[in-house]
């Protein structure tokens, strides 16, 4: 009799339960896993996100990323992270690969890392280190490091290092270095608590590394077309159809399987989706859009306000087109390899959010749930950790793709 390794036992299941809880602090942030909300090209809030029932969530794009009020979780980008309205407030580390240009009242609790320029107007608990120049109006209660020329007019409670020169106005606590052959103003109200010397400066900033999206499904729809007329429910079972139009005041009811439509639409408001899983998961493949007017969700039985974030992987949207609800509650993972993914009008989420193209929200409260199996990457040291278990239990793991392969989603450390 093969006896199963105790340890590498608990390891797998960690790794397991690391993806089904969500973002654990093992998963890679270079990973979609460790993501709630991610954008392949552009993230624009035009109005408050809340990601206050969950600061740890991170949020993402390959590209810019623009923000009005709320509060956030970490941050990361490959372009540039822009404040234009007063107010976010940020419980987590900013990376972006170009610039971080925050406004006023706003306030930062983690550590600022941009391959450009930083400029703020913020209050930040942490530090900041900056491939390029450095302007502060706002209190730093940590060290900067800027390999251009930082600009100072408030108080820095570390030291300062600027390989292009300082002017400084206010206090810095703890050294200030600048580069050789590089000017230093003191200006009026400057105050140094340490020493000052002329050096080389090495700002390296923690890189933003590009994250690949999941490969999208391959899949046919097509069938007869469906049309809901107010106040008409459906019990839809798992197979193709052809456009899904709902006039309003719907109930649609689905159970375990997948689902294919050319295009889901509404011509007016409220719709409820009621997923049954009790029998396994549910897919909704779309080759078309989705158009969603204040729909609400619930998994067997159970609506937004009291769902299990642990219960939302069991549900998953995955639409080549866009996808645009407007005072949703969104139960899920929304996959838009192709499309842009907007939730407008004060929508809920819980769950993941991932989108191909550009993801926009004019307000939106977010709770990141366990993501579907569907979009999850294996992480390498989870699959040696797979392979050893399946070994000393003597089995041939033979890995194949399917629709709900379990996958294992972060890295243990």
């Amino acid at each position: 009799m093969v006896r199963f390794s105790t340890t590498i036992l608990n390891s797998v299941l960690a790794a397991l339960a690391c993806a089904a809880v969500g973002l654990a602090p093992a998963c890679r942030a270079d990973s979609i896993n460790s993501y709630g909300i991610f954008a392949d090209h552009l993230m624009f809030f035009s109005g408050g996100v809340n990601t206050f029932e969950d600061p740890g969530v991170v949020m993402g794009s390959n590209g810019d990323m623009y923000l009005s009020g709320g509060n956030f979780g970490s941050l990361r980008g490959g372009g540039s992270l822009y404040s234009y309205s007063s107010g976010p407030r940020i419980q987590g580390d900013v990376v972006f690969g170009d610039n971080v240009m925050m406004g006023t009242f706003s306030r930062m609790t983690g550590n600022v890392h941009a391959g450009g320029d930083v400029f703020m107007r913020t209050e930040l608990t942490g530090s900041v280190t900056a491939g390029g120049t450095v302007v502060l109006s706002d209190d730093v209660t940590g060290d900067v490091t800027a390999g251009g020329a930082a600009t100072i007019t408030r108080l820095v409670g570390g030291s300062l290092r600027a390989g292009g020169g300082a002017t400084l106005s206010s206090t810095v606590g703890g050294d200030l270095i600048y580069g050789p052959g590089k000017s230093l103003h003191l200006l009026p109200g400057a105050f140094v608590g340490g020493t000052i010397d002329m050096a080389p400066v090495n700002a390296s900033p923690q890189p933003y590394h590009p994250v690949a999206l999941p490969t999208p499904h391959s899949f046919s729809s097509g069938g007869a077309d469906l049309f809901l007329n107010s106040s008409e429910d459906a019990m839809l079972a798992p197979g193709s159809y052809g456009t899904l139009t709902m006039v309003g005041g719907n109930d649609i009811d689905l159970t375990a399987g997948d689902y294919f439509f050319d295009k889901i639409t509404m011509s007016g408001n409220t719709v409820n989706f009621n997923f049954d899983t009790s029998g396994g998961p549910i897919s909704i493949f779309v080759k078309g859009s989705v158009r969603l007017n204040y729909p609400n969700m619930a998994i067997n039985g159970v609506g937004y306000n009291d769902v299990d974030p642990a219960d939302v992987g069991q549900v998953y949207w995955e639409v080549h087109d866009a996808f645009t609800a407007d005072g949703a509650e969104m139960l899920g993972t929304v996959y838009t390899p192709y499309g842009d993914l907007t939730l407008n009008r004060g929508s809920r989420a819980t769950g993941r959010l991932i989108a191909g193209h550009d993801f926009l929200s004019d307000g939106l409260t977010f709770v990141a749930g366990s993501a579907s199996p569907a979009v999850l990457v294996p992480e390498p040291s989870s699959l040696v950790l797979a392979a050893a278990a399946a070994a000393a239990l003597g089995v041939i793991v033979s890995r194949r793709r399917t629709f709900r392969a379990k996958r294992l989603s972060c890295e243990l450390e």
